[in-house]
């Protein structure tokens, strides 16, 4: 399946437009994220082809209308992107270099240069994983959720601070999730349901449509005299109306639209909180092409076919 466009105008009607180059690679698995305010999307599997491992970045150059080649890196797919002052972080994920037969679930990351597409090794994962999300939070710290790597790392969650290169322990920092989480989507929002703190979300999986949120600026809450670490709190599902399973969804979150986004196959589904609860809602809109383990983003005004919201899909 090509990586396509589709665009939400407002989110109030889908269109697509006609005009946009499909994406130079068939696949999925593929991460991505903007690099500079433009839509950056690297490696993927491609299972039509020999080569499998797409070993490719490509941006989306939006006066030429469309995809060049930004970066090479080793093939790479199932990894996390995020986008950090020093470049686009990827981390994680399954790798096959040129000319091998063989692929391998590694802890490597690797660091694009935003300016160059110059490729540098970064900070390895404390252990390997794939299939996993990660959020950059509002204080410029990641957060990596989940792994299909190993059942151990299923519901495990750490942070990554960039500004020291280490990790925080996940069992004192970050307690483990209430559900397994490979293929799911996460983010971040300020939440009613927290006083309006920034919280993060994890929600779908594979065979999986719950979703929990983590209150992270509060780690610790107090009841009587004994004061306990915050856990994961599980929130509304995803409506399963369409869809049993939710591997590989993929989340948006903005301040401009004020809210948390999910797509799956053809369907979005927006995240509502208020002071009492936090449910999803399935959105009237659809995708005219299903797509499944794909990349979304927001991106700015300049890419609408009429200047408006757009998602990237």
């Amino acid at each position: 399946m090509n990586i396509g466009f589709e665009f939400a105008e407002n989110l109030i009607f889908l269109l697509s437009c006609s005009n946009l180059a499909n994406y130079p690679e068939a696949l999925h698995s593929a991460s991505g994220a903007l690099v500079n305010g433009v839509p950056t999307i690297c490696g993927g599997l491609d299972q039509t082809s020999s080569t499998g491992v797409v070993p490719n970045c490509y941006n989306f150059d939006k006066n030429m209308g469309k995809w060049t080649s930004f970066a090479n890196i080793t093939g790479r797919y199932a990894s996390s992107a995020v986008l950090l002052n020093e470049g686009l972080w990827l981390a994680g994920g399954v790798t096959r270099p040129v000319g091998s037969a063989t692929t391998s679930t590694v802890d490597t990351s690797i660091l694009i240069n935003s300016e160059t597409g110059l490729v540098d090794g970064s900070i390895d994962l404390p252990t390997v994983r794939r299939d996993h999300c990660a959020v950059k939070l509002h204080d410029d710290r990641v957060m990596i959720i989940g792994s299909d790597s190993t059942g151990s790392y299923k519901k495990s969650a750490i942070i990554f601070d960039p500004r020291g290169k280490t990790y925080a322990n996940q069992m004192s920092t970050v307690p483990d999730l209430l559900f397994d989480r490979q293929r799911a989507a996460c983010g971040w929002f300020y939440s009613p349901l927290h006083n309006n703190r920034p919280v993060v979300f994890a929600v779908g999986g594979d065979n999986e449509a719950t979703a929990e949120v983590y209150d992270y600026t509060v780690a610790l809450v107090s009841s009587g005299s004994s004061t306990f670490e915050k856990s994961w709190e599980q929130i509304g599902s995803l409506p399963t109306t369409y869809q049993s399973s939710f591997g590989g969804a993929t989340a948006v979150t903005s301040a401009t639209l004020d809210g948390a986004y999910v797509q799956h196959e053809e369907h979005l589904y927006e995240l509502q909180c208020d002071p009492v609860s936090c449910k999803w809602k399935i959105m009237p809109q659809k995708l005219k092409v299903g797509r499944n383990q794909a990349v979304m983003m927001q991106l700015s005004t300049g890419f609408s076919c009429n200047n408006n919201l757009i998602d990237v899909v």
